[in-house]
């Protein structure tokens, strides 16, 4: 077998998202009470053999109790209106279903978009057409492979991410991919580690948008010790010149911005953990 690194699973991304899924569906369906995990990973929520949710979760344990409580579960939910618009005939109750689980180390962001598009679920939405559809198999068990090797792969990741190219903000060209990207402020120093699914998209938004930008407001609050305002009953919004000051801190800064197809979730709780940057909040302990 080829060795399992963090270059290994950029390339073969999709045959280890394909393995995952493989092993998930085949995983028992149990009751979530049995479920008693605190690891991270990821779960499926089926009935009969038929698989209605993918998810991810930090404790897999703590998640489940939550999508398990009927008045809280964004899945039941779903499913309700759904019986009540007649889109689904069978009325079944939470306890009807069962839980899948596998322990994931590292790629179990990835393993939720694969899934929503290959399984697929019937109520999960977001991510659909963002992916191609692929083969769910077996691979060899460099999925099995991957996870053992994880602090390591997340550690070669980090080499190659501050190999990358420091660009100027204004002026950096950001790819429509998903991956992770850093800011360095104009001293040098990081102060904010974030990942998406389309990272070119959360540049723009961070570039002109401060009620969808988190880093926007942790700069406006943080840094230039500004105050958000509340509009309709929302605390995210500065004045238009506190705004413009926001973006022009912004522009003395430096992005780096880093495709990645596997392990984004993880590579950036990593880095948060270890450089511990002035405006993350999560991850920092």
């Amino acid at each position: 077998m080829e060795r399992i690194d963090w270059a290994f699973c950029q390339r073969y991304s999709e045959d280890l998202l394909s393995e995952a899924i493989h092993l998930l569906l085949r995983s028992p369906e149990i009751n979530w009470q049995d479920i008693h995990t605190e690891k991270s990973g990821n779960y499926i929520i089926s009935e009969t053999g038929i698989s209605y949710y993918i998810g991810e979760a930090d404790n897999l344990s703590n998640r489940l109790k939550q999508q398990f409580n009927p008045k809280i579960s964004s899945f039941y939910k779903n499913y309700m209106q759904a019986y009540r618009q007649g889109t689904h005939a069978k009325l079944l109750k939470i306890d009807d279903f069962k839980a899948q689980v596998i322990e994931t180390d590292i790629g179990r962001k990835e393993v939720e978009e694969f899934g929503i598009v290959n399984i697929p679920t019937r109520f999960n939405k977001f991510q659909i057409g963002k992916r191609e559809k692929s083969t769910i198999k077996d691979h060899g068990g460099i999925w099995v492979k991957a996870q053992k090797d994880a602090h390591d792969i997340l550690s070669q990741g980090e080499m190659i991410i501050w190999d990358q190219k420091q660009q100027c903000w204004p002026d950096a060209h950001v790819p429509s991919s998903a991956g992770l990207y850093l800011v360095i402020n104009g001293k040098g120093s990081l102060i904010y580690i974030g990942e998406s699914s389309d990272i070119s998209e959360r540049y723009a938004t961070h570039s002109t948008r401060t009620y969808f930008s988190a880093l926007r407001r942790h700069i406006g609050t943080e840094i230039l010790e500004f105050k958000l305002l509340t509009i309709k009953l929302k605390k995210r919004y500065f004045s238009s010149l506190e705004d413009s000051l926001v973006t022009e801190y912004l522009s003395s800064c430096k992005i780096i911005a880093h495709c990645i197809t596997f392990g984004r979730f993880e590579i950036e709780k990593y880095l948060i953990k270890k450089h511990k940057p002035l405006l993350n909040r999560k991850d920092k302990i």
